[in-house]
């Protein structure tokens, strides 16, 4: 099992933009937009310069400036019956 970290940036430039793109979200083809680009990665930084509270994986973190968010190959076993 190969574990992967994508990069998704979305990028309307109006808030009827917005509706369009939930519409493809329910569609299924939410990647194809040119508003959407996706990108593999291994790690990325992400700054957080207001200093928001913040959730990582649905549990509370607290507040930092900066996370590095990076994956560990082989570093999950996984046993199926």
């Amino acid at each position: 099992m190969t574990v992967t970290l994508n990069k998704l940036a979305f990028s309307p430039h109006l808030w009827a933009d917005v509706h369009f793109m939930l519409t493809r979200l329910f569609n299924k083809t939410f990647h194809q937009s040119k508003y959407v680009s996706l990108e593999k990665i291994e790690s990325i930084k992400v700054l957080n310069d207001e200093g928001h509270y913040l959730q990582i994986d649905g549990e509370p973190f607290g507040t930092t400036k900066l996370i590095n968010i990076r994956v560990n190959p082989l570093s999950l076993n996984v046993l199926t019956p």
